[in-house]
């Protein structure tokens, strides 16, 4: 069934064994994990296997790191479009599609952007907003890329995020930032049903699904007593909550809580009737409370859409739900929600460390004397007092030696003073808001101290059993970090009443690690696809005696890996991929003089120009058939991970060292927990295993298609190690060859780039 979706002639080896396994996988309502190297065509091969499954009924949500890589998703499926028929769209932050550029250059983020977009309008200030209603269905028809959609809100002065939003349940595919998913406020936006398959294409920035700053979703307004019988109706508005398997969750913000379902309500509104659960336990140290203000089946807690809050007292409770009756949940913790149908993870190699490193929230020490010193510039008195009691309590904490903070015994000393702190925290965070519209009114970068201390506290009063809030300075500068430390409870909750998940990616072995980490267990097959790649056509070589071991970096040491790359850029016949463990390397070689070993343009990664522009990409591209050039960028970067070089574009790749974490508390707590929890595997599941998998992403980028040869280096003779080979992919290993003479380098590339040519 899939191969009439398929949108080429020629199915490349083994990609129609990958696309099979996927589609019978899904069809079963199986969950597997799925590695196949690069260069096999998976992108094609998942928008084929998934396509009939939910063309008829549901929907596919394709998430992808960059704007770019969605822009390629839509090229493929535009192809099979002209076979079948299907359509798609590209979303796009609303922060970067907005026409209106004092918003964009005022609003510092995503957040602020969003917070003054709202506010504009409401107060009918943005009147491309005001238009977005006129009809244009028919131009939004196929697969729409967001320069359409930019070209119909120029050409109309509509709005082009909400004409897109307009459009987004009609869509067969729906292509996405992953952080619509890992970030419960964005994931509301997504049309997930519970026929959706939803797909993570290039999700590979290690500790990148625990440092999205995790926010509970407001609810809206406020329920209102309507009669003795129970009834209840909510004054205007979305009342935002989501249904088990609706497209995302709701939270009162302001009092850590727990599921509770002994009471029930029913609440009506002008569209439906729904039922809530109380759900408003909080943590105290004898366990899970009632609060004092809070007697159980007797009120109901909101929060009002400007922050404040409201206590609606129930008489009793209406009537229990029957089972086919949809319960929805008043008060979930941001990563409670439910999806139906499955997920489909694509490049997930780094799943883990991605939730970690989004799911946290960093803040400057100094950030807390800034936010009292703004708190009382603009009036707020009172606030600026609470703000520099709590920057007192806080602060006097972190002049100790870097660490685990004392959260628990820090909130009960403020909390002796302020009884009601979670619902100060709130009023904080909403007299950031009102900060920021003040800031932009006059004409002033939308920035909030306040907003920001009223988040990182919001987030603390939240810490939940796998997390840890750290102190520690960072270049000269103190830090507070809330640190989550296990993926796991949040890949339980996103997967809770799943039909099934695939994961795919090119690098995930071993397979057992990465379920054991992500929590995947049950109905769980793992496979690894055969690499259609042979040794004429693809050249894997490590290099003895070369390392950039920290205490061995010396300047002998970098003139002889300069030496090797110098050697291998001459003799490969195309461009050249340099891909440093770090920036501290990267400076190392570019000190040492490597453009004057290389007779040949090379284009420079920096740390102040991280995201390398598309023209330096698009240079580089063209020298490829050309007289060839080389790219310097740090593994683990955009190029390192998500950009494609097809068609030759990059024909060796080379991995200069490997990319350790720097040491680091941070790095420490999460070697320990991960120790408690995998007794002896500590060590090799946080540190050596992520590092590794970062190297083998970057050295697939030369690794595009089985009908162009590649060849691949590893300059670190650590590669060779047990500890390390082990975790490398199969593909990887497969014929390796080990040299420790430059003159073979020679040979060897000569005979490689000759034969079968």
């Amino acid at each position: 069934m899939w191969r009439t979706y398929f949108p080429y002639r020629e199915i490349r080896k083994f990609q129609d064994v990958y696309a099979e396994k996927i589609y019978n996988t899904l069809r079963e309502g199986r969950n597997i994990v799925i590695q196949a190297v690069n260069g096999l065509g998976k992108t094609a091969a998942i928008l084929s296997a998934t396509l009939p499954l939910v063309e008829k009924v549901g929907n596919i949500i394709y998430l992808t790191r960059t704007i770019m890589q969605g822009t390629h998703v839509l090229d493929e499926l535009q192809k099979i479009a002209e076979k079948r028929g299907v359509d798609g769209i590209l979303l796009v932050g609303k922060n970067k599609m907005c026409p209106l550029k004092k918003l964009r250059n005022l609003a510092e983020d995503y957040d602020t952007f969003n917070t003054l977009c709202e506010y504009l309008r409401k107060t009918g200030r943005c009147e491309y907003f005001s238009n977005y209603s006129v009809d244009k269905q028919e131009e939004l028809m196929g697969v729409i890329y967001p320069r359409d959609l930019m070209k119909i809100s120029k050409d109309n002065e509509i709005c082009p995020y909400y004409l897109m939003r307009k459009v987004l349940y009609e869509k067969n595919v729906v292509v996405a930032n992953y952080l619509h998913v890992i970030n419960p406020f964005l994931r509301r936006m997504l049309p997930v049903s519970r026929n959706s398959v939803i797909i993570f294409d290039e999700c590979v920035t290690g500790d990148t699904l625990v440092k999205i700053n995790e926010r509970f979703v407001e609810i809206g307004k406020f329920v209102e007593k309507m009669s003795e019988k129970g009834k209840y109706t909510m004054v205007k508005g979305d009342f935002h909550i989501e249904t088990r398997g609706g497209r995302g969750s709701a939270s009162i913000r302001g009092v850590w809580r727990k599921r509770y379902s002994g009471s029930i309500y029913k609440i009506c509104t002008d569209k439906c009737t729904v039922r809530v659960t109380e759900n408003t336990l909080i943590w105290t140290r004898n366990g899970w409370k009632y609060p004092k203000f809070l007697k159980k089946g007797e009120q109901i807690s909101v929060i009002l859409e400007k922050g404040k809050r409201k206590i609606e007292r129930i008489s009793k409770i209406v009537r229990e739900c029957k089972k086919d009756e949809d319960v929805y949940d008043l008060n979930v913790s941001p990563t409670h929600c439910f999806y139906g149908g499955g997920i489909l993870v694509h490049n997930s190699h780094n799943l883990p460390e991605i939730i970690m490193d989004n799911a946290g929230i960093k803040i400057r020490r100094g950030t807390f004397e800034l936010a009292r010193i703004e708190a009382e510039k603009y009036g707020y008195v009172g606030m600026s007092r609470i703000l520099s009691y709590i920057t007192e309590e806080i602060c006097q904490y972190t002049e100790k030696e870097e660490g685990v903070l004392e959260i628990p015994k820090i909130l009960r000393t403020i909390q002796f003073r302020y009884k009601t702190l979670p619902l100060i925290v709130q009023n904080i965070i909403y007299l950031g808001e009102r900060i920021k519209i003040l800031k932009f009114d006059e004409q002033k970068r939308a920035v909030s101290h306040v907003y920001k201390v009223g988040r990182f506290l919001e987030r603390v009063l939240h810490l939940r059993p796998w997390e840890v809030c750290l102190h520690f300075e960072e270049n000269g500068i103190k830090y507070l970090e809330l640190l989550p430390l296990d993926p796991s409870p949040f890949m339980r909750h996103v997967l809770h009443n799943i039909k099934n998940a695939v994961f795919t990616s090119g690098t995930l072995e071993p397979i057992e690690a990465f379920n054991e980490i992500l929590g995947l267990k049950g109905n769980s097959e793992g496979v690894v696809v055969p690499s259609p790649y042979t040794p004429e056509r693809l050249l894997k070589v490590i290099i003895e005696g070369v390392t950039t071991r920290f205490e061995l970096r010396d300047e002998k040491m970098f003139r002889r890996i300069i030496e090797y790359i110098s050697k291998i850029v001459e003799h490969t016949p195309g461009n050249v991929g340099v891909f440093p463990a770090s920036y501290d390397v990267l400076e190392r070689l570019r000190d040492e003089g490597l453009e004057d070993y290389i007779d040949r343009k090379v284009f420079w990664d920096t740390q102040t120009n991280f995201w390398l522009s598309e023209t330096t990409i698009k240079r580089f591209k063209e020298k490829g058939d050309k007289e060839g050039s080389v790219l310097v960028t740090v593994i683990g970067g955009r190029v390192a991970e998500g950009v494609d070089f097809p068609a030759g574009e990059m024909r060796t790749a080379i991995v200069v060292g490997i990319p350790f974490a720097s040491p680091s508390v941070k790095l420490d707590e999460r070697v320990k927990f991960l120790e408690r929890k995998y007794p002896g595997r500590g060590k090799d599941l946080g540190y050596i295993l992520p590092a590794i998998r970062k190297a083998s992403q970057a050295a697939g980028r030369a690794v595009r298609s089985p009908r162009e040869k590649a060849a691949i280096f590893f300059l670190d003779e650590r590669y060779r190690n047990g500890r390390c080979f082990k975790y490398l992919p199969k593909w990887l290993k497969e014929n390796m060859i080990i040299i420790n003479q430059k003159r073979k380098v020679a040979m060897i590339l000569k005979n490689f780039w000759s034969i079968g040519r």
